[in-house]
């Protein structure tokens, strides 16, 4: 039925992202790929930093500049085209809407992941902010389309909660890409002998979200001495040395004078998989600690805290769907009962956040069994 898969996505689509999406798989079933970055529609002072992009002599990579680009762009498919749109329509999304739905295409979602609590006050609070959705686009005269197929991650997905999900959309029932990396992991790695526990990077006095919304605020000298000074305590107290596993955005030579020799040269998996404990703040990284069963432990510092960009809500909502401990790095110190785990509760978190089918396949593969794809 289709003969080209193009993602389209709001910004730079990096190695992450390529790694993420398990695109290496999609080339290898010989399904066509492009990726459209339509960065600028969304936001015209946003620059392009084409030293982000994923570089594949297998995949096309086009940068759709400005509305018209986009509907030249779309005008050229042919219905055997399937789009997987990686954008969330909202007010500062109307105008790719306005062209995208103009189109009678077939397009595809990956299901957002519900990580509130889901009582009466979130949902009245969702179906108001999707009425307020739907009324601005109806007075734009946007007409929404539905969503063809949904890749579900979990359990916890927003089905319910996604208007681009009507009852003929196809739900898939798959998971995130972590299980993806999950499945591909070697068995036969040699056991690093160090004994030692992991603090989880995620880069945030220099995240790229952060400072295109203008609130990269912190001082990463004080953010980053304050986690060491407590790295340092809990490898004291506990006779343990400790890795940094970087977030893959992260400058690692920036990192290196923070934390010299413990940057971990093993990819994040492994770096986790063989650690006794993880310490992040928020990172979604620990999917990895939940599936090979490793304590997690959430901490802070004043840095988070009293950021523009409120990190420590979104680290309590966090601690709230791990049932992680939370730590204030400059008070507060791992107590032992801090690595307790429930078996049960960590069983229920990969069902609900990581995968929701009892099949160890990839994604491409789950993908193939319900879109029929060719050459």
């Amino acid at each position: 039925m289709y003969n080209k898969l193009i993602i389209i996505v709001p910004r730079e689509f990096s190695t992450k992202e390529y790694i993420k999406s398990s695109l290496k798989d999609f080339i290898k079933k010989n399904i066509k790929l492009e990726i459209w970055v339509v960065k600028k529609i969304l936001n015209p002072l946003n620059p392009i930093n084409k030293k982000l992009l994923i570089s594949d002599k297998n995949i096309q990579i086009r940068i759709i500049d400005n509305l018209d680009a986009l509907s030249k762009n779309l005008t050229k498919e042919k219905a055997t085209t399937l789009f997987d749109l990686r954008i969330k329509p909202n007010i500062n999304t109307k105008n790719f809407f306005s062209i995208f739905f103009n189109f009678d295409f077939d397009f595809m979602i990956i299901s957002g992941l519900l990580t509130h609590e889901i009582n009466l006050k979130y949902i009245l609070f969702y179906n108001f902010k999707n009425f307020l959705i739907k009324l601005f686009f109806s007075i734009n005269n946007i007409k929404i389309k539905y969503s063809k197929y949904v890749f579900v991650l979990g359990n916890k997905c927003d089905s319910k909660f996604n208007f681009l999900i009507n009852s003929k959309s196809i739900l898939i029932r798959g998971h995130h890409a972590d299980y993806d990396r999950f499945l591909e992991r070697k068995e036969n790695t040699t056991q690093f002998k160090k004994n030692y526990f992991v603090f989880i990077d995620q880069n945030a006095p220099f995240h790229q979200d952060l400072m295109e919304m203008g609130r990269n605020d912190m001082d990463a000298d004080n953010y980053y001495f304050s986690i060491k000074n407590f790295l340092e305590i809990t490898k004291k107290k506990y006779n343990m040395d400790y890795l940094i596993s970087p977030h893959p955005r992260a400058d690692i030579s920036r990192l290196k004078k923070y934390f010299e020799n413990k940057i971990s040269d093993m990819n994040t998996l492994e770096t986790i998989r063989q650690c006794k404990f993880v310490l992040c703040h928020d990172s979604t990284a620990v999917n990895f600690a939940f599936l090979f069963y490793k304590p997690v432990i959430s901490i802070y510092d004043n840095e988070l805290a009293n950021s523009k960009y409120n990190h420590l809500k979104a680290i309590k909502r966090f601690c709230y769907r791990t049932r992680s401990p939370l730590k204030n790095v400059h008070r507060d110190e791992i107590e032992n009962n801090d690595f307790h785990i429930s078996t049960q509760f960590y069983s229920e978190f990969i069902k609900n956040f990581v995968k929701c089918h009892n099949e160890n396949k990839k994604r491409v593969d789950i993908l193939t069994e319900y879109i029929d794809f060719y050459e």
